[in-house]
């Protein structure tokens, strides 16, 4: 039998050539998209999960790869068999057609898409680290909790995957962080205060002391 028209196999419910209800979409990455469907979008919270078990909670979007049509390698084997069908048939009867085997489904036509963390959600990876908050075209974006490994967290701005912008940072060793950072490096005005007791607050650069008042960046506690 010929392979329903939707590019992804969507063990659920179907309308109009599209999923729509509750089902499950297998990509081609082999990663699964479940939930809820309307006229083969996604509708409200999905649980997308990837081949490494990384499990995403949440809003997404979908996004066009780069194996969408026209980007496809030659098929010469689909274009030989349909051109074959086409030369068997030709000046043959209806019924002498209808005995004919299909030609194959021309995939070049179909666009391959994947569906990305966009919006509200959580990411619960296989590591065990966790990311719970904004999203944005994949990455972290906008406000969040992320935790780490070795008992480390963050909660505070994102931008495009880092932590960047203010924010709480907790580390393996016991250092606490509050203030700016940039890329995941504390950066601009913020307190320190170490395992051991003692605290910073003022200037930072990339990670470093950095102050006026002592001359300008010195090597950081940690």
């Amino acid at each position: 039998p010929r392979p329903h028209p939707h590019p992804h196999p969507h063990p659920g419910e179907w309308r109009h050539n599209c999923p729509s209800g509750q089902g499950k979409v297998t990509l081609l990455s082999k990663s699964t998209v479940e939930g809820t469907w309307t006229d083969g979008g996604p509708t409200g919270r999905m649980t997308l999960t990837s081949p490494n078990g990384d499990v995403y909670t949440g809003s997404v979007l979908r996004y066009a790869t780069s194996e969408a049509a026209g980007a496809h390698p030659p098929r010469p084997e689909l274009a030989a068999a349909a051109a074959a069908v086409d030369a068997a048939t030709a000046g043959t009867s209806a019924a002498r057609q209808a005995s004919l085997p299909a030609a194959p489904p021309v995939v070049l036509a179909l666009q391959p898409a994947e569906y990305e963390p966009h919006g509200r959600g959580s990411m619960a990876h296989a590591n065990g680290e966790g990311y719970e908050g904004d999203w944005e075209h994949g990455k972290p974006h906008g406000f969040g909790t992320a935790t780490f490994g070795g008992g480390e967290s963050y909660t505070g701005d994102w931008a495009q995957g880092e932590p960047s912008g203010e924010g709480a940072y907790l580390y393996a060793n016991g250092n606490a962080y509050r203030g700016e950072l940039e890329r995941r490096l504390r950066h601009g005005s913020g307190r320190c205060t170490y395992a051991g007791g003692a605290t910073y607050e003022g200037g930072w650069a990339n990670d470093l002391w950095h102050s006026a008042a002592d001359g300008g960046a010195r090597t950081s506690l940690y």
